[in-house]
């Protein structure tokens, strides 16, 4: 039973914890750990729990459905404005909770997975740092006008052997080389322009992703980290490094279709996938070309079936305009090339485009198309090519004989 003076002391706690003012509910979470009573938090987190198997419904023009894990009370459920700051006293109390009549999903002792998706909250709950079993830690911001810095006390948290942290940053602390046991460091979807060097200190790293960043130069000392994953797609589907959507990919990628390539070279292209890097380049670049109109969806390559899509127009209409367009990257034709040549009139359209790369007459040579064959003898590409005599042709940069002309059509050597 709770006391006069406890029951005073919890409703000063409720006052300061639920206000929309960070500095105003850390004094109530301090209040509430100096009072050191665990019924205080028995009573503030009765029937809330975590369960990742926890969907909900947005309410988006997609009528999308999305994993909820940290379920609320009734306490700690309020409208758009008031959520972040009730999200932050909630976690900053399981973080700090001394009860022992709380749901065993959110009790520190047992836990060792956070999932923290579509956060809105823009201070870190500090209580978090406490969940010394935690394991494994996933948290994403909202929107991209939300930023969550990383603490430099996660090195709090050393039994962490896995940290994903997509929350707008832009600086990574110092600290995180403290994480001995940390595996995989996933830093996607932020706005980190350079890495420092004391994270390729981090040789216990056997997974680091830094897609979609900001980051314009890639430091040679990255090779320092190896200990990462060899690229094997067909044994675990991971790769050691992952880096599209960052600017200095653009340059890596140009030299690299232009010249017929097809993975990157030393380090990099040990540790990275290529099919990947090409996949999601051109899922983000026709996304952000054709994504404003709310019916258009292209597909996830290169993960989801692209045979699922054939004859729709919503897709190819796009890809066929890209295609055709002489100011289209050559990487995104290439990349179009790698997914789509053989679908509707693609192949043609690449060809006949005077930007065409290498790289895509490279995949009709090798195919076993000979439609697309002889398109590409009479294409731009083409023209690249060295002679090297008796029909046959040459790369240009190596001179290795790689085609002849055979019957009309330009076929592999």
């Amino acid at each position: 039973m709770i006391t006069l003076d406890l029951n005073t002391k919890l409703e000063k706690i409720k006052k300061l914890i639920f206000t929309s003012n960070y500095d105003m509910i850390d004094k109530g979470i301090t209040l509430a750990r100096e009072v050191n009573e665990p019924i205080i938090f028995d009573i503030l987190l009765k029937n809330c729990r975590y369960d990742e198997q926890n969907y909900v419904d947005l309410k988006d023009e997609f009528n999308t459905r999305a994993i909820q894990p940290l379920i609320r009370n009734k306490l700690f459920t309020g409208t758009l404005n008031t959520q972040p700051y009730l999200d932050y006293a909630l976690l900053n109390l399981i973080g700090y909770c001394s009860g022992k009549d709380i749901d065993k999903t959110i009790q520190k002792k047992y836990i060792t997975r956070i999932f923290l998706p579509l956060i809105s909250f823009s201070k870190f709950p500090m209580g978090l740092l406490e969940l010394k079993e935690l394991k494994e830690f996933y948290i994403s911001s909202k929107s991209e006008n939300n930023a969550l810095p990383i603490p430099h006390g996660i090195d709090k948290l050393s039994k962490l052997e896995i940290l994903q942290w997509s929350c707008n940053i832009k600086e990574i602390p110092k600290t995180i080389v403290n994480l001995k046991n940390l595996e995989k460091l996933l830093l996607y979807d932020n706005q980190i322009e350079c890495l420092p060097e004391y994270i390729f200190q981090m040789n216990n790293l056997q997974i680091f992703c830094i897609e979609n960043n900001n980051i314009k130069s890639l430091p040679l000392s990255i090779s320092n980290l190896n200990n990462l994953m060899d690229n094997d797609p067909q044994n675990s589907g991971e790769c050691g490094l992952t880096i599209h959507m960052n600017p200095f990919m653009d340059e890596l990628l140009i030299n690299i279709v232009a010249n017929g390539l097809e993975n990157l070279d030393g380090f990099i292209g040990e540790k990275t996938d290529f099919k990947q890097i090409m996949g999601q380049t051109l899922y983000y670049w026709m996304n952000n070309n054709y994504g404003k109109n709310n019916e258009y969806y292209f597909i996830d390559i290169p993960y989801e079936p692209i045979d699922d899509y054939d004859g729709d127009t919503v897709i190819y209409g796009p890809l066929a305009a890209t295609s055709k367009n002489a100011d289209t990257p050559n990487y995104i034709l290439r990349a179009i090339s790698m997914f789509f040549r053989e679908k509707e009139d693609l192949g043609k359209t690449l060809l006949d485009n005077p930007n065409c790369p290498l790289g895509v007459l490279y995949d009709v040579i090798r195919g076993d198309n000979d439609k697309l064959k002889e398109v590409a003898a009479k294409s731009p590409a083409f023209k690249k090519l060295k002679p090297a005599g008796f029909g046959r042709y040459a790369d240009p940069d190596t001179g290795e004989v790689i085609a002849k002309m055979q019957d009309g059509k330009l076929v592999a050597i």
